[in-house]
């Protein structure tokens, strides 16, 4: 009931602040890696090796970590052009299926991801410039997409914790 409910809403609200903290975290990196690199071609007449690769990595997390606020904002793609067709009683039906529907949608992807990183897992494929494993980097495929799926559960079970919701519980 409401204790489950307020232990959602704690998860929703830390996922949001980690998911916050990886884009800044991410763009950060990027922007110093690049910096770097860019100042030790200028100065030295060499760059940092594997700049662009790891700045790629951290342009992926911040991604998916966008992708997760984009869905905690309503900010995602959807069929907006079908707002208007219900009210009422209704409306909260079809909110509700809605969330559901794309929580569904965010399992069949990240069943899919997960099939993705486990093959490369299986190959051992790394990067061929570091040589770094790929699968780490991968992982936020599966991770973006299971939160998104939870989150989009929880907001079907509790639309009121939408938080651009319109209909309340």
């Amino acid at each position: 009931g409401s204790c489950m409910k307020a232990i959602c809403e704690s998860f929703l609200l830390v996922i949001r602040g980690v998911e916050r903290a990886v884009i800044v975290a991410g763009f950060i990196i990027m922007t110093a890696l690049l910096l770097i690199d860019t100042l030790g071609r200028e100065l030295v007449g060499k760059g940092f090796f594997g700049a662009n690769i790891y700045a790629t990595y951290a342009l992926i997390c911040s991604a998916m970590a966008g992708f997760g606020i984009a869905t905690a904002l309503g900010g995602h793609l959807r069929p907006s052009f079908m707002d208007g067709l219900v009210s009422g009683a209704n409306e909260r039906a079809v909110v509700r299926l809605g969330q559901f529907v794309t929580a569904a949608l965010a399992i069949v992807i990240m069943l899919a991801a997960i099939q993705f990183v486990s093959v490369t897992i299986q190959y051992n494929e790394t990067n061929q410039v570091v040589g770094w494993p790929l699968w780490p980097i991968q992982m936020a495929l599966p991770v973006g997409f299971g939160v998104a799926a939870l989150r989009h559960l929880i907001y079907g079970i509790w639309p009121d914790l939408i938080p651009t919701a319109k209909v309340t519980e």
